[in-house]
């Protein structure tokens, strides 16, 4: 959800931090009934822009509040956290938000409507596997290498042909004895269906 009234951004997903949020943050009014405690600690989202770009925004000072039903993204807040003051903004029309960022260089349109999303700005995170390669990366730096990438390169002029057929060692009526080319690294599979 973008909120250009919040003063703070608000992630209620622990994986969302670089690292666990430990500093006591502010107050926040509005979940739980009245004010919450929150802790602090710096989140990493991800938003596809119009142009199908996805961006890794950093956010530090982004108050962890696990009893929140959305993240909230404050715009003001990025603006702030980036230096960014006149160029990352969020502007509302009567059907939409348009955010803006980096200088207002790219930006992403997020629908509104009484209806759908009860004049809310909501936004899905970008699509794709982030989560998953940034896990991986984090444990390809923290743990020893135990397999390395690898491929087997052979000359295919020293294939041959063979008289053999693939189903030869398969117990089956279909076997058919087929020339196929052959190499000493080939590998033949034989399903057998009982």
């Amino acid at each position: 959800m973008v909120d250009n009234g919040a003063s703070y951004s608000i992630s209620n997903d622990l994986k969302d931090f670089v690292a666990p949020p430990t500093k006591l943050g502010p107050k926040i009014q509005g979940f739980a009934g009245s004010s919450t405690a929150s802790l602090i600690g710096t989140v990493e989202w991800h938003i596809q822009c119009d142009n199908g770009v996805v961006h890794t925004i950093t956010l530090p000072n982004t108050s962890y509040v696990p009893q929140a039903e959305l993240r909230m993204l404050s715009p003001q807040h990025w603006a702030q956290t980036t230096n960014d003051l006149r160029g990352t903004l969020c502007i509302t029309y009567g059907d939409c938000f348009l955010l803006k960022w980096d200088n207002q260089k790219y930006q992403k349109t997020i629908p509104i409507s009484p209806n759908k999303t009860k004049n809310v700005g909501i936004m899905m995170s970008a699509p794709g596997n982030h989560r998953h390669l940034n896990l991986c990366a984090t444990f390809q730096n923290k743990l020893p290498t135990i397999a390395f990438n690898s491929t087997i390169d052979f000359d295919t002029t020293a294939a041959t042909i063979s008289s053999n057929s693939i189903l030869d060692n398969c117990s089956t009526s279909t076997a058919k004895s087929t020339p196929i080319p052959t190499h000493p690294l080939t590998v033949h599979f034989c399903d057998k269906l009982d």
